[in-house]
């Protein structure tokens, strides 16, 4: 029996802002953009469909949005990795 669960909302008690940050910048630099970690660190909170245009033009979201999004969400095995977000 599960005794208690514990949710951490907007790294209230793990500080995820910079592993978030990370695996953006890591998602860009698979499909082949550089961005600078900073530029994307000031835009996390953002949902992946609110940053990706931030960085990208729209047509490239469209065709690669989808992509990423599930790069930055699964491992090479398939499993779900955890970013910390």
């Amino acid at each position: 029996m599960i005794a208690a669960v514990i949710f951490d909302m907007d790294s209230t008690l793990i500080a995820s802002v910079d592993l978030h940050a990370a695996s953006w910048q890591r998602t860009f630099a698979q499909f082949d953009h550089r961005i600078d970690y900073a530029a994307i660190r000031a835009q996390i909170g953002k949902g992946g469909d609110q940053l990706m245009p931030v960085f990208l033009p729209d047509e490239e979201v469209e065709r690669v949005g989808p992509k990423m999004e599930r790069f930055r969400n699964s491992s090479p095995t398939g499993r779900r990795l955890t970013w910390f977000t």
